[in-house]
């Protein structure tokens, strides 16, 4: 334990009982208003997009690694910002000690212009099953909806939990898979039958460029300029913004498939979904789609950031 806590640890010890309650609640309420606060700077920061020119691609990612917060924490906070941006009446719901961040998000989906005073004031003091009780109440569910859970549950070091909800379709699409899969997999069991799907289906979409770049090349052996004329469409692509796949091949394996902006301070993005094309030197300002050393990947969130900062485009980063 550090010298300092020790040492404030020995000084509560002589405090009075009254003394005791009365700084915690001081420190309670200290900590509603520094709460409140933070949701106030994390919107700023998203607004801004200083997390994505730190090289981080969302907000959560920012918040975990460099304020050391951990995910479930961060996406709280992140959801509770959001909303504070569209209600600031509960800024001071918060400040007041009314709301916590576990209320909020169980009612994030629910508030709207026309109900979030009603509701928020309904909620106010409520315990999380109260919450509960008061959406149940309010907005009733004729059933659940299908939804696939953002995480991975980790059992053990290789072995995750996965849970989602399907209709009667995916259930008769599951039952024949493993119809026709019961030979390899005479068990049966579910894990099999989803990792041979996802294979199969990585196979397919994933992009054989190595091949394709061959067949375009072999393609591109054309007669000279003077035995043809140009069609159409060639000069629209000479003079469009419209990237060759060739060049785009090429330039998605330099990437490694993986967002490549790297911050001022050498922090490498690495986002692997949402991933778009960018000219390095603008094509509004003349830069070559027909070179690969000016074609990037990036991004989503990245590649908005940049038209902002190029062009000064109103863009939502997340």
């Amino acid at each position: 334990m550090h010298i300092l806590s020790k040492r404030f640890d020995c000084e509560i010890m002589n405090y009075s009982n009254e003394v005791l309650l009365c700084d915690l609640s001081l420190l309670a309420k200290t900590e509603n208003i520094n709460l409140s606060r933070f949701l106030a700077y994390i919107q700023e920061i998203s607004h801004r997009g200083l997390h994505v020119e730190k090289g981080y691609s969302h907000l959560s990612p920012f918040l975990q690694e460099v304020l050391g917060l951990s995910e479930d924490e961060a996406m709280k906070r992140i959801q509770a910002s959001r909303l504070c941006r569209r209600f600031p009446y509960i800024y001071q719901l918060i400040e007041e000690g009314y709301l916590n961040l576990s209320v909020l998000c169980r009612l994030s989906r629910h508030l709207t212009e026309g109900n979030h005073r009603r509701i928020l004031d309904e909620a106010k003091g409520k315990s999380v099953r109260e919450v509960e009780r008061l959406i149940v109440r309010e907005f009733p569910k004729t059933s659940p909806e299908d939804k696939i859970r953002k995480t991975a549950l980790p059992l053990s070091i290789d072995r995750y939990w996965v849970q989602f909800t399907t209709d009667s379709e995916g259930v008769a699409l599951l039952e024949k898979a493993k119809a026709l899969l019961s030979r390899k997999y005479p068990e049966g069991k579910l894990n099999d039958i989803y990792k041979e799907a996802l294979s199969k289906l990585i196979e397919e979409l994933e992009p054989k460029r190595a091949k394709r770049d061959q067949t375009e090349k072999e393609q591109r052996k054309e007669p000279s300029p003077a035995a043809r004329q140009v069609t159409h469409d060639e000069r629209h692509q000479i003079t469009s913004r419209y990237i060759p796949k060739h060049v785009r091949g090429e330039a998605w394996e330099d990437a490694k498939a993986c967002c490549q902006y790297v911050s001022a301070l050498g922090k490498r993005c690495g986002e692997t979904k949402f991933l778009e094309f960018d000219h390095v030197f603008s094509w509004a300002d003349g830069g070559s789609s027909k070179t690969a050393s000016n074609i990037r990947i990036l991004c989503r969130n990245h590649n908005a950031w940049f038209a902002k900062v190029r062009f000064g485009e109103r863009v939502n980063l997340r």
